[in-house]
């Protein structure tokens, strides 16, 4: 479903042509007024400013004081960011909810188009708000018509109209579409069904579905971290399931929330985003990661780490359980930091390319940070712990590897294989992200396997789980040196 964000300048007559579009029967979602009904129905929130802004707020009847806090708003910028981080979130909570409400019986404007109309400025200012606005109509009115609505309205002096107009007219550049009203209703309101139909026709299916997905996950995480930056991502993947435990002050996103968002079905992955400290700075861990054997496309694989990329990090850290290719010099439990890979997934660059994130052929001549695993290197000494390097093979799963597989992998030079890791590498390097990874060994390939030898997947897990204080102890202090 479409959503057309109205707004305008003073006197513009915005609001008394939204009221026109909802007789016609467009679901309009009124910004200003729902945020006035927030304020009452919502009994965390007004505290919560209250808080943050260090002063009272509510009058003697216990009820937000508007007109003080809208002063406030006026006078001090800084009043004004802090209400918004508050304040925001929430709008947009709201939204999103009474959105999915119209879109069970979706209202058919002109060609039978469904869409919704959001009637406020924050469409234009607000990047929090932009995955969900398609298009943004501004619309104006001729100065003499804005100068008596507003005066007629608000009593506002002609001077300080026009002052305010001048001020608004770099907002209007922003607008994909301009409406005027300078016509009687009745026009104006068949203009704006005209206008609205065209902009669906011109646009629809402008954006490439995957990365609106991106952007509607991204901006639904990022609306809940309540401030946070996070600078590291983490994939907790075999062997680091105890990393998580230690992340302090933890907020935790289930992906079932996130719109657009897969959801982990392997054995001992969560399903979770968990945003907080670890080792002094502030990450986001995945506590499970998406497999690409789970039947979902390569896209949605590395949704969560697009995510990740949108919201800000600038690290990605990946772990994963993989089986070796030899026994000479592997054995179950040991730690192979990841220095290369060989990829026998689906490539997730494949389609249009993501501009926003990176060149069409990205360069992969080390797609896992040379200083990370030195620095790594040196932590593993430091603290006695045993670590090897190698290249990790990875398939699409979900069958283990044959021995003839097994030996054509190690042909082919492939130390460890296992089943996911490289798609979620990829599009790191992509946007040039410094990577770091590491692989538990949890099985061995042999030569000589014994007639009644099975790959047991409950042992491949035990296995990993046993190294996790050692790999966990590993990622901590390098995560603690950036």
């Amino acid at each position: 479903m479409k959503t057309i964000g109205i707004t305008g300048g003073i006197g513009s007559g915005k609001t008394t042509l939204c009221r026109m579009l909802e007789a016609a029967g467009a679901p309009v979602y009124e910004a200003d007024a729902r945020t006035k009904a927030l304020y009452d129905s919502d009994p965390s929130l007004v505290p919560a400013l209250e808080a943050a802004l260090g002063t009272p707020l509510r009058g003697e009847d216990g009820k937000l004081d508007r007109r003080r806090l809208a002063g406030m708003l006026f006078a001090d910028s800084r009043v004004r960011k802090t209400v918004e981080a508050i304040v925001h979130p929430k709008v947009l909570e709201d939204f999103l909810a009474w959105r999915d409400a119209c879109g069970k019986a979706p209202w058919k404007g002109p060609g039978q188009v469904p869409f919704v109309v959001f009637e406020s400025a924050i469409v234009l200012e607000k990047p929090l708000f932009a995955p969900y606005i398609d298009k943004v109509v501004w619309i104006d009115a001729p100065e003499r018509d804005r100068i008596r609505r507003s005066a007629l309205r608000d009593g506002v002096p002609e001077e300080d109209i026009r002052r305010r107009a001048a001020a608004q007219r770099h907002s209007a550049a922003k607008a994909d579409a301009l409406l005027v009203n300078d016509a009687d209703p009745a026009t104006l309101l068949q203009r704006a069904l005209d206008l609205l139909f065209e902009i669906w026709k011109t646009n629809n299916n402008t954006m490439d579905e995957r990365l609106q997905t991106i952007h509607e996950a991204a901006a639904f995480v990022e609306a809940r971290l309540e401030g946070r930056k996070p600078v590291v991502g983490i994939v907790l993947g075999s062997g680091l399931g105890k990393l998580a435990d230690q992340i302090e002050n933890p907020l935790v996103i289930s992906y079932r929330d996130i719109p657009g968002f897969p959801v982990s079905t392997a054995i001992g992955h969560k399903g979770n985003y968990i945003i907080g400290t670890l080792a002094g700075k502030t990450v986001i861990a995945m506590q499970g990661r998406i497999h690409f054997y789970e039947g979902y496309g390569i896209d949605k694989v590395v949704l969560p780490i697009r995510v990740m990329q949108k919201i800000g990090i600038k690290y990605l850290f990946v772990s994963n359980a993989a089986g070796a290719c030899t026994s000479h010099n592997f054995h179950p439990g040991d730690l192979m930091i990841i220095r290369d890979h060989i990829n026998m997934i689906p490539n997730p660059l494949i389609g249009p390319n993501h501009d926003e994130f990176g060149p069409r052929f990205p360069d992969m001549t080390r797609p896992y940070d040379p200083k990370l695993i030195a620095r790594a290197k040196a932590i593993a000494a430091r603290k006695g712990i045993p670590v090897l390097e190698g290249t990790y093979l990875a398939l699409t799963g979900p069958t283990y590897e044959t021995p003839a597989e097994y030996r054509f992998f190690r042909a082919v030079g492939a130390d460890a294989v296992g089943m996911s890791t490289v798609p979620e590498v990829i599009v790191a390097r992509h946007s040039d992200l410094p990577v770091f990874g590491m692989s538990v060994i949890t099985d061995v390939a042999h030569d000589d396997y014994s007639d009644d030898y099975v790959t047991d997947g409950e042992a491949i897990v035990a296995a990993a789980n046993a190294a996790a204080d050692k790999m966990s102890a590993i990622f901590s202090e390098l995560i603690e040196s950036l």
